[in-house]
């Protein structure tokens, strides 16, 4: 327990000490990096494993199915296409 809290201490120190040598690239990575491994993602949920694999995964667990019309995951993917065909 008191290694972890050492541990916890030094990481915030150091992580203070370096914020301003990283804070652009984290910028960077936070703005352009992330969001293209979320298109990607979805790009590979939709494309390489197909529409039925997708919605089974997603729907694995919950109390109510993702339905045709109207789905969260089925408007994600329309804003994700829309985002790339401006």
């Amino acid at each position: 327990m008191q290694s972890v809290g050492i541990i916890g201490v030094i990481g915030v120190v150091v992580a203070i000490l370096i914020q301003g040598i990283v804070s652009n690239w984290m910028d960077a990575v936070s703005i352009y990096i992330c969001p293209i491994g979320a298109v990607l993602a979805s790009v590979m949920l939709f494309f390489i494993f197909g529409k039925k694999y997708t919605m089974e995964a997603v729907n694995t667990g919950a109390k109510e199915a993702e339905g045709r019309y109207g789905s969260s995951l089925e408007s994600m993917y329309i804003q994700d296409l829309h985002y790339w065909h401006l």
